[in-house]
């Protein structure tokens, strides 16, 4: 079964602000029960709200999207990507950037040729961030941005009562992923634990906020390095990285609390996206909505010349 909708929050914006819509398409894969999947459809709604009414975009963007109700792993997202160099990246953030968070990004960037991670001079990332940030290279000939799956059976669906014992919040796993289709990704995922690697190809946008100190980059697949994330050239610790292949290296190990993007989810608990979150995006290139209600704080890649299909993957298990 499929279902089909357009979601447009058109939002009282000044001239630097435009909206963000979403063109979802809706799959019933585990044959979900009519009023099941009618709380599906509508918890997904809740979180693409979220989205549209809390942050703009530089330029008018529409996310064209799959959801389909699954029956495997947590929370899976493939999504499309493309190349831009981290020169342009960077003075799109330079021309588009409204926040105090956005002038403290940029202090960290060097308008250098070569990105200030691993010296390669070009940058991959999401369609949606791309065309937010005005680069013809987001309008690729696809049928979708990214495909969202969603194993519905290990998942309460909506936030009407009380949840499934032993099971995991619809919303939380949907805003974990629709971060992720919004930019939140990094060129570590995929690259083993061993032999200890630095990747030398374009890095993506997590890449470009990963400190082990104060000053100190690091950039390694070694799970041994303690990584985490920080918008000020590492002074302030926002969350701990995931710094293993068992799981999305730009997610979060837990710590120093529970959150959104952590790379295992626990059951039992609701979490909305909190500060780090809400800062991550930020920082990639979308703005912070003037008049936004604040939410309660609660890959292997198949190449084809500069276009990547990025695999994200949501493993369940406790931290």
């Amino acid at each position: 079964m499929i279902s089909l909708a357009v979601l447009s929050c058109a939002l009282a914006a000044p001239a630097a602000g435009a909206a963000i819509s979403w063109n979802a398409a809706y799959f019933n894969d585990a044959g979900l029960s009519a009023g099941d999947y009618g709380k599906f459809q509508s918890t997904i709604n809740t979180a693409l709200n979220y989205y549209s009414t809390k942050f703009q975009s530089p330029n008018a963007v529409t996310v064209n999207i799959e959801f389909h109700a699954g029956t495997t792993g947590l929370g899976t997202t493939n999504s499309y990507s493309n190349t831009i160099t981290y020169a342009a990246y960077r003075s799109a953030l330079a021309s588009t950037g409204t926040s105090a968070n956005d002038a403290t990004v940029l202090s960290t960037l060097p308008g250098t040729a070569a990105n200030p991670v691993n010296g390669n001079t070009d940058m991959d990332l999401s369609l949606p961030l791309l065309r937010a940030l005005g680069f013809s290279e987001g309008n690729l000939a696809v049928p979708w941005d990214a495909s969202v799956d969603l194993n519905v059976g290990l998942m309460t669906l909506d936030r009407s009562g009380a949840m499934i014992p032993g099971s995991y919040d619809l919303l939380q796993v949907t805003y974990h992923e629709l971060n992720e289709v919004m930019g939140f990704l990094t060129a570590l995922n995929g690259v083993p634990n061993s032999p200890v690697t630095v990747p030398s190809g374009p890095i993506q946008t997590a890449d470009l906020f990963r400190f082990s100190a104060p000053g100190v980059r690091t950039f390694t697949s070694d799970p041994n390095q303690p990584a985490y994330f920080s918008i000020n050239n590492g002074v302030t610790l926002l969350a701990n990285y995931n710094v293993s292949d068992g799981g999305d290296r730009q997610d979060f190990n837990g710590s120093p609390s529970p959150s959104v993007q952590d790379a295992f989810s626990t059951p039992d608990i609701r979490l909305n996206n909190g500060l780090a979150e809400e800062t991550f995006l930020d920082a990639i290139g979308y703005n912070v909505a003037p008049s936004a209600v604040p939410e309660p704080s609660t890959f292997a890649m198949l190449g084809l010349g500069g276009v990547f299909l990025v695999i994200a993957r949501r493993r369940r298990g406790n931290q």
